[in-house]
């Protein structure tokens, strides 16, 4: 899989972490759109800011509600896109987010440092991700694995 480091409208990537991107499964349906999602520890919770289908995202710990780290602004891509998947590495400090598009094959993986608010990695394809379901993290926090649905009818 390629590793995009640079893509229009996103912030300059930081000092990159040896992020691998990797499928899976095909999922079947339409993805639903996640608003939060909890640390595997429980300690720490990331959550989308924002309207319902566009928005930002923060990390913030999970028994004070205090915020671990500054907004992650998700660049705005199109009309219709959604966030659709969020995940937190066993780090508790690097976070993941999937969003896409309604009606194509457009959809893209970021990873992000949520200490620092800064994207380290990125996936959008080929092959094109069409709606991501989930995400997760490995125990190492290295690889992020994506189950995707069609892209856009290809």
């Amino acid at each position: 899989m390629a590793l995009l480091l640079e893509c229009p409208g996103a912030p300059p990537p930081e000092v990159p972490l040896p992020i691998t991107f990797k499928y899976i499964a095909g999922g079947k349906g339409i993805a639903k759109v996640s608003r939060e999602v909890a640390s595997s520890d429980g300690k720490f919770v990331l959550k989308v800011e924002g309207p319902e289908f566009k928005g930002n995202v923060r990390l913030y710990e999970a028994a004070t509600s205090k915020p671990v780290g500054p907004v992650m602004v998700l660049s705005e891509p199109g009309l219709s896109y959604r966030i659709t998947s969020l995940a937190i590495a066993p780090d508790n400090k690097t976070v993941a987010t999937a969003m896409g598009n309604f009606s194509n094959d457009w959809g893209q993986v970021t990873v992000w440092n949520a200490v620092t608010g800064k994207h380290v990695a990125q996936y959008r394809g080929p092959p094109y991700l069409g709606q991501v379901f989930s995400l997760s993290f490995s125990s190492d926090g290295n690889v992020v694995s994506i189950t995707n649905g069609p892209a856009g009818g290809r």
